[in-house]
């Protein structure tokens, strides 16, 4: 007699009797993750799918076709051999998967965005002081670049925060100045 398996979603539900073949199909549509907890009918112990069903037998590693497969990537499902998880076991991540640890590894644009925020909020600061009528719509300019970059990037540390703040105080500075230069000009006409 197949084996039978009760699968617990997040919100609490149970649903008993279900094969490995019916559970590694609600995988592969989406319905349940690898983080989802399973148990054996028979036993009482719930453990993450990928921790009860290991990659399945004769998988193959989805980078090295010719490695058999150790186990799945708990974000993605796929499944991996050895050298393309951090650590083979439940929470085994893939390498694509896996956020990069060093910011030199970190998405090529990340570093412009927050470059560009960073310049952009200088920008925006030195246009309350001085030169705002110039400085003010550079700072504009810069702030819009970095959010565009920074919408790009996967990662959520990346400038955006930033780049709105450049893009509030370079807009104040912008009609704080223009409203002082028209009410100069005024001033200058009578």
């Amino acid at each position: 007699m197949e084996r039978r398996f009760c699968i617990q979603t997040p919100d609490g539900t149970q649903y008993p009797g279900v094969s490995e073949e019916r559970a590694r199909t609600w995988l592969a549509q989406g319905r349940i993750q690898v983080t989802t907890l399973v148990r054996d009918e028979a036993g009482e112990e719930w453990l993450p799918f990928n921790q009860v069903f290991e990659a399945p037998q004769g998988a193959v590693c989805l980078n090295h076709p010719d490695r058999s497969a150790v186990c799945t990537c708990s974000l993605c499902a796929e499944s991996f051999c050895e050298l393309c998880v951090d650590a083979p076991g439940a929470f085994a991540t893939c390498h694509q998967c896996k956020p990069p640890a060093r910011p030199e590894d970190a998405w090529p644009r990340d570093t412009e965005a927050t470059t560009l925020a960073s310049e952009a909020l200088k920008y925006a600061i030195f246009s309350i002081f001085c030169f705002g009528i110039i400085l003010a719509p550079i700072a504009i300019h810069k702030a819009s670049k970095a959010r565009e970059y920074a919408r790009e990037n996967p990662y959520p540390s990346n400038g955006m925060g930033n780049a709105t703040a450049a893009l509030w105080v370079g807009w104040i500075a912008l009609v704080f100045n223009a409203l002082t230069l028209i009410g100069k000009l005024a001033q200058f006409a009578r």
